[in-house]
């Protein structure tokens, strides 16, 4: 009488290939914080969910995410090696640049081929140059955040910010601001969505004249740094609380002149 021919413990527990694959990847997605852990599974696991670990990056001096790559305080965007570090992450997403930006950062995020969300101050990127929105650094975002005040440059150069490609969304903190883009609002038919992040409610009030427009929203920030890492791990974020309220104000559930969000607390 023959033996059935032995099978391993892993040959018994594995589940079909691409099952197992989906079910990292979705893991790595929805729980960044368990990317570390998930490397030491398998080869292959490791060579599924490692583009996960930098798809994510979050550079503001000190600050730190939990379950994000993590930079030192000595590490620098602006040195040769900082941006071949930053080089190597050509599958990033989402980017929170507030730390080190310069000219030579254009380089390393023109690389980002996957890069659709990005909050930075845009200034220093062009060194003094003319501020060059077609540059193919902006080409593949959809979600715009500017760090920079209004007054760093003139007017016309911020005009060009309706030159980009695919962008949807657009926010904003510095209340020089408004005019600009209540100049050009009526006319930016792609722009979907413009946020005025600020907490001041005289200058929310200063800004009426942008609520022509029922794509503009004001919203009041209690923790700029949390509300971003719950958009990034897929929770509501200001962006997607604002594309909400837009909705509702288009379905008629919020009157007309209304344009200002209630902070999230957090």
């Amino acid at each position: 009488m023959g033996t059935s021919p032995s099978i391993g413990v892993d040959e018994q527990c594995r589940f079909p290939i691409d099952l197992e694959r989906e079910i990292f990847e979705t893991t790595a997605l929805s729980q960044p914080s368990t990317i570390a852990d998930l490397l030491l599974v398998a080869q292959r696991v490791k060579n599924w969910v490692e583009p996960f670990l930098y798809r994510v990056i979050f550079i503001c001096g000190s600050k730190r995410m939990d379950g994000l790559p993590r930079f030192t305080p000595r590490f620098d965007t602006r040195s040769r090696g900082g941006d071949a570090i930053l080089g190597a992450c050509s599958g990033v997403t989402e980017l929170f640049l507030s730390h080190g930006v310069s000219g030579d950062m254009t380089a390393v995020l023109e690389a980002m081929f996957n890069l659709r969300r990005l909050t930075v101050e845009i200034d220093p990127l062009f060194s003094g140059k003319p501020i060059d929105f077609a540059h193919p650094l902006f080409r593949h975002l959809t979600h715009l955040e500017i760090l920079d005040s209004a007054r760093d440059r003139a007017t016309s150069q911020w005009m060009g910010v309706t030159s980009l490609p695919t962008i949807t969304h657009l926010a904003f903190s510095d209340q020089a601001f408004c005019p600009i883009f209540s100049d050009i609002l009526a006319k930016w038919a792609q722009l979907q969505c413009l946020v005025f992040l600020c907490n001041d409610p005289e200058q929310i009030a200063a800004a009426r004249r942008l609520a022509e427009d029922p794509r503009f929203v004001a919203s009041g920030t209690m923790d700029v740094y949390l509300d971003w890492q719950r958009g990034v791990r897929g929770g509501q974020d200001y962006w997607s609380r604002a594309n909400a309220f837009i909705a509702r104000k288009r379905a008629g559930k919020v009157e007309p002149f209304v344009y200002e969000m209630a902070p999230v607390d957090p």
